[in-house]
């Protein structure tokens, strides 16, 4: 490992870009910030000037440390970043949560239109909302094709049920059974 007292404009070039990527030693950084901080430098690293000069007035180097100051910096970053990606993470799931029901893609608004709702299954009062929803869902649907059938048929009542009945249930058994318990 070479010794730095001064380093020459050839030697910060090839410092500032291992620094760059991470590969300076602490010695080779204090140089590399001695010459930045100096008043002439070569015009092609000018560029460079304010940030090493930033390094030098703000980073605190353990003298004791024989470690490249590399891991060091990343380790920084990392303590600094991670609990602030954490944070956001956080905030973002309560915005979701609170906004949206993920069991059926709800939004608040359509949650608290179907809030109250209720089944009846074998006389038990069913009120999650998690739960029955399916069955509402496919309430809804049933409903709309009844609509769309009646609006398109002029036959009576009686007719476009039985219609209904034969088009949905394929089992004879099920529609029997159907028939029977609305007309006895």
């Amino acid at each position: 490992m070479k010794t730095y007292t001064t380093i020459s404009d050839l030697d910060a070039r090839r410092l500032t870009e291992a620094f760059l990527d991470g590969q300076t030693s602490l010695e080779e950084e204090r140089a590399l910030f001695a010459y930045y901080i100096k008043g002439d430098i070569a015009e092609d690293l000018e560029e460079n000037r304010e940030m090493m000069q930033w390094y030098a007035a703000g980073l605190k180097l353990d003298e004791r440390s024989q470690e490249k100051a590399a891991p060091a910096r990343i380790g920084n970053l990392l303590k600094i970043w991670v609990p602030v990606a954490a944070a956001v993470a956080i905030v973002l799931t309560l915005v979701v949560n609170l906004n949206t029901n993920h069991d059926y893609g709800l939004s608040a608004e359509e949650y608290a239109m179907y809030e109250g709702s209720y089944i009846i299954r074998n006389g038990k009062k069913i009120t999650n909302l998690a739960e029955i929803m399916p069955e509402i869902k496919a309430n809804e649907e049933y409903s709309e094709k009844l609509e769309h059938i009646i609006s398109e048929n002029s036959a009576s009542s009686d007719d476009l049920l039985k219609q209904v009945i034969y088009t949905e249930y394929p089992s004879p058994q099920r529609r029997q059974d159907i028939l029977n318990s609305i007309y006895n």
